[in-house]
């Protein structure tokens, strides 16, 4: 007679669970994405406005915190002044516009989609009212598609999902990225675009600043990047940060001043963008992994010098025809080169 009682309150948990920001790390996650001192937050993944049912009641009428918490919630603990989570950290320093990296971490897949707005602050003091996020130039663009909306498919099932977007032309020491998922399980719901959803938001603090010179790059795409978008079931993606408490990567490829994907990436004029941003990030600030980027002196050379020479190695050492090939190919523009066969010096 106990178990279905038990089982019903597993289910619960499982349908209120669906996920949060996790790039920029919003203020329910920073504990566990680089920001340590930050209090934990247990239920990081359910920012959910206090439940569908209480969000859309006649009493509240579809009002929501900025970052997720209940409208009427005594203390809104992910908000400033007041709440647990909202500490003023700036988590990401970008400059203006740039494309930057942003993902979910969606624990229950509900399609639907997920928008992202900005509000400039400048005050961690005192978060903004929602009506600086529902300013018609607040949405920002995914890079990709042109649209403001993220549209989560069925097929991805859970776990991280990520795209880019593009940050305005303006400048703050703080702004608020807000995160939005509306999910679109629901009968009649337009596939989130529309009615009374279930909704989840989230809240990340971010610098825009010119000035920002250690600013911080985009994540490693994903070889799944088929649709521009990134999923895994993890947070193994590299970023490098200006904060004291991201993480930085050695660039370890960044020669000459050209950049294009190799690899499994190899075509992918938007992965070409990314290494050229990443690559050419001024040091130490660089992020350039060998087996997808590669970097060259104008239309020839590698290692940043031109007349570079070439040999054949491995299996193929000592033969001519292909030191021969390793010449044409690794110098050609863009450049082929596998290590396993050639080196150029």
């Amino acid at each position: 007679m106990w178990l279905f009682p038990c089982l019903s309150l597993s289910l619960i948990s499982l349908v209120w669970g669906h996920g949060s920001m996790v790039e920029p790390p919003s203020r329910a996650v920073m504990a566990d994405h680089g920001f340590p001192s930050n209090p934990r937050d247990y239920n990081w993944m359910e920012g959910f406005c206090g439940g569908k049912g209480h969000q859309w009641s006649t009493e509240i009428g579809g009002k929501c915190g900025i970052c997720g918490d209940a409208w009427d919630a005594e203390t809104r603990e992910h908000e400033a002044p007041g709440g647990k989570f909202a500490n003023g950290i700036v988590v990401r320093h970008y400059r203006p516009g740039q494309v930057i990296t942003v993902t979910s971490h969606i624990t229950a897949n509900h399609v639907g989609y997920v928008e992202w707005r900005l509000c400039p602050n400048d005050n961690t003091d005192q978060d903004p009212d929602q009506d600086c996020f529902d300013r018609e130039d607040a949405a920002l663009v995914v890079e990709e598609t042109g649209d403001t909306k993220f549209w989560i498919e069925d097929a991805w099932g859970v776990g991280e999902v990520s795209t880019r977007v593009r940050l305005p032309m303006m400048e703050c020491s703080q702004c608020v990225l807000q995160w939005t998922y509306r999910n679109g399980r629901d009968w009649g719901t337009c596939n989130g675009a529309c009615g009374a959803v279930e909704t989840f938001k989230a809240c990340a603090d971010i610098s825009i600043l010119a000035e920002n010179t250690n600013y911080t790059t985009h994540e490693r795409p994903s070889t799944t990047e088929a649709a521009q978008t990134t999923t895994s079931s993890n947070n193994s993606g590299e970023t490098t940060s200006n904060s004291n408490e991201g993480t930085t990567t050695d660039n370890n490829n960044n020669n000459g001043d050209t950049c294009r994907a190799i690899g499994a990436w190899s075509g992918q004029a938007d992965v070409d963008g990314w290494c050229t941003d990443n690559c050419l990030a001024p040091a130490p600030h660089t992020f350039c992994p060998g087996d997808m980027c590669q970097c060259w002196q104008g239309a020839g050379g590698l290692g940043g010098a031109i007349g570079v020479s070439c040999v054949a190695t491995g299996a193929w050492a000592g033969d001519s025809g292909m030191a021969s090939w390793c010449t044409d190919n690794c110098l050609h523009d863009p450049p082929f080169c596998p290590e396993e066969m050639c080196n150029c010096s």
